[in-house]
């Protein structure tokens, strides 16, 4: 290689190069790529065009708990640069809008007490009409910023609220049909079907639980744009009830307030009402509000003092917000036209998961109890979902005498043997049995992997004595757990029955102390792997009535071994494990403190260990291959063979440089790489020169013979 080689290769690829660089792109108007929301945008400014993107769209995720956006679960392109039909928005290829020919500006007035949830400012329908049906499903919304204020503040005041609301809808956006998946939702959704594949249950459980907390419950479907003005007054609960005073009065005194507040006295053709009446009723009912406040949602900023409703409306395509939404449970979108990559039967079935996932997620922030406010000896503050205890007589303890568990070893032989962590005695007998007075009832079996231990062997190879063959072998084994909990045998406790102070766990709340962690003077007693039951020997004000157990599988011995709860008990959701929901009983009239219980978000489980995979001793495991951008699942063999092949062909899935310039790079590697052979080649050789008398170890992982090494 003389002086020569390297301005060879130079003028190789910088002559390539030049070609392409010499032909002018004349068509081209733009930087930004194809699809690309700014491509369009630059391309209407150049035509002197005033488009601007519209923010006001459907295909997010959204969480129907909180009422809030998650993350996006439909992918937007720009291909065709769409318009709204007025010519003003840029929208999404997979999205049409329908503009409100007949929009106006409509008020509403509603009261609202803490036994009810509040109307959704931005999301009614899809919180009304969720398309969920299991139990639960009523508390869409309850855990929504706007809901928790409001009930927060009539707890400590002992008020109703009465809400005034000005709104003008100007725009209807809807997704299209079946529209492509984003590539993070889809990614994830690939991710849990391949666990399926694996038959790692446990592991895709929880990944389902991570999609529900990354991308919501729900993807929006609708959206309706426009802007609002609303009015919150809290007054003592007694005035609705006074003799002077009653529901529709106070309604209509709110809405007179609120008319004055906004200087609408004939400013609008829909809401004229006569001056001197709204301000005589307004400052009539101004006397009874303890509290009031103001807020503006989307149009321009709103000052009564300077700005007229005229103006205001007038002003509010600037500043377009979300008004209602609309949409459907988000594993509606799973299916097999999305995911033509997956077998039928596993998208499917990854449907079926995320579904559980919501279930679970419903299910957790489920507190059902009584909420007639009349009944004070079973009223239930914190319900937000009505039972059968209103119509029984407030409960007591039946009795619980405690639980245990056994476990069995099952797998290959290790040093830490995972039933060490999953074996536990009653506290009230030491031993895997019940007190006298009660009996043993089969709650639940699950397992849970053990650490990976690791052993290394090395060997002398039999053709070159000086060098060594080495190999790591990996074991595992699994803790299979059986749970027994004890129930009395008469309907009356026995005196040895233990108090019950709530259950956590190490990612769910204790309901009684909105933390992970007992109350005051209760101990812990584990259950299962990752459940914590709070129980003390001595009667307090804070344990709570107790009403057994029940799961998916088994049924409740305190309610003749049906699945469900005594009358005057509310369920409660303690954990999900290996599939199988597990739900304690439990009187929440008793229910003490001023916070409202705090939302359960998913995970609802600790992360599961992932069983090894080893192919001499699972010869037929599935290896299961998932090449996004080749649209490719493919299994066993037949992965095992096109493997390389795909993974080698990936690189003609890019474009962008010509054939000129494809070839100039080619030599040049070329080049390159036999210049890096020769030096290798030569290294090697004085490495071999000065390491001839000592020895090479070699490794490798799993098992074998290892001759092919030496």
């Amino acid at each position: 290689m003389g002086p020569w080689f390297i301005p060879l290769w130079v003028v190789l690829l910088v002559g390539a190069l030049g070609q392409e660089v010499s032909k002018p792109n004349v068509t081209s108007v733009t930087v930004w790529p194809e699809g690309d929301p700014n491509r369009c945008l630059e391309m209407f400014e150049k035509t002197n065009q005033n488009v601007k993107r519209f923010g006001v769209v459907p295909g997010l995720g959204w969480d129907n708990l909180r009422n809030v956006e998650a993350s996006q679960a439909v992918q937007y392109t720009f291909h065709k640069c769409k318009l709204t039909n007025d010519g003003q928005y840029l929208i999404p290829d997979n999205v049409f809008t329908v503009a409100l020919k007949r929009s106006y500006v409509q008020t509403s007035a509603e009261f609202i007490d803490v036994t009810t949830r509040s109307s959704s400012l931005t999301s009614s329908t899809i919180n009304t009409y969720s398309g969920l049906y299991f139990y639960g499903n009523s508390i869409s919304g309850s855990y929504s910023a706007d809901n928790i204020e409001i009930r927060t503040k009539q707890l400590e005041q002992q008020a109703y609220t009465a809400r005034v609301m000005l709104q003008y809808n100007r725009y209807e956006s809807k997704l299209q049909v079946d529209p492509p998946l984003s590539p993070q939702f889809k990614s994830r959704l690939m991710s849990l079907a391949g666990r399926i594949e694996l038959n790692q249950l446990e592991m895709a459980h929880y990944e389902a639980q991570l999609i529900v907390r990354d991308f919501g419950t729900h993807v929006l479907k609708s959206v309706t744009a426009g802007a609002a003005l609303i009015k919150d007054d809290l007054f003592q609960r007694d005035y609705l009830y006074a003799g002077s005073y009653g529901r529709t009065k106070m309604l209509s005194y709110a809405r007179s307030s609120f008319y004055s507040w906004c200087g609408l006295r004939g400013s609008h053709s829909s809401i004229r009402t006569e001056g001197q009446k709204i301000e005589t009723e307004a400052s009539t009912y101004s006397g009874l509000v303890t509290e009031s406040s103001i807020r503006a949602m989307g149009g321009p900023l709103m000052d009564p003092k300077t700005t007229s409703v005229s103006d205001w409306i007038a002003q509010l395509d600037t500043n377009l917000v979300p008004m209602d939404r609309s949409g459907d449970p988000l594993y509606y979108l799973i299916t097999p036209h999305t995911l033509p990559e997956l077998p039928e039967a596993t998208a499917v079935e990854a449907a079926e998961y995320v579904r559980k996932a919501i279930q679970a997620y419903y299910e957790m922030n489920v507190i059902p109890g009584c909420r007639n406010k009349n009944l004070t000896d079973r009223f239930s503050k914190f319900a937000n979902i009505d039972d059968e205890s209103c119509s029984t007589e407030p409960s007591q303890s039946l009795g619980f005498g405690g639980s245990f568990q056994r476990c069995k070893k099952e797998g290959d032989e290790v040093v830490n043997d995972p039933c060490e962590e999953l074996s536990f005695p009653n506290i009230l007998t030491g031993g895997y049995s019940c007190p006298k007075g009660f009996k043993e009832n089969f709650l639940h079996k699950g397992s849970r992997l053990g650490l990976l231990e690791s052993e290394r062997h090395c060997k002398r190879c039999p053709t070159h004595r000086s060098r060594r063959y080495c190999s790591t072998t990996y074991k595992q084994a699994q803790g299979v757990f059986r749970t027994y909990w004890c129930s009395p045998i008469k309907k009356t406790a026995p005196s040895k029955a233990l108090n019950f102070g709530g259950i956590f766990s190490r990612s769910i709340n204790n309901m009684l102390t909105n933390a992970m962690n007992c109350p005051e003077d209760f101990s812990e007693m584990r259950m299962m792997d990752d459940l914590f039951v709070c129980v003390n020997n001595t009667p307090s004000d804070t344990d709570i009535p107790f009403g057994g157990f029940f799961t998916c599988e088994k049924g409740n011995p305190l309610a003749s071994g049906q699945k469900k709860c005594p009358a005057g008990f509310s369920k409660q959701l303690a954990t999900v494990n290996m599939g199988c929901e597990i739900y304690y009983c439990v009187a929440l009239w008793k229910l003490n403190g001023s916070a409202l219980p705090p939302l359960r978000r998913p995970p609802f489980m600790m992360k599961p260990a992932v069983p090894i995979v080893e192919d001499d001793r699972k010869p037929n495991n599935t290896l299961v291959m998932v090449d996004m951008e080749a649209e490719t699942w493919m299994q066993n063999q037949e992965a095992i063979n096109l493997q390389q092949g795909i993974t080698e062909g990936q690189s003609g899935h890019s474009q962008g440089l010509s054939p000129g310039a494809a070839a100039a790079i080619a030599i040049v590697c070329t080049l390159v790489g036999i210049a890096a052979l020769l030096a290798g080649f030569v290294l090697f050789k004085r490495y071999q020169h000065s390491k001839r008398s000592s020895g090479q170890e070699m490794t490798s992982s799993g098992k074998g013979s290892g001759n092919s090494y030496c």
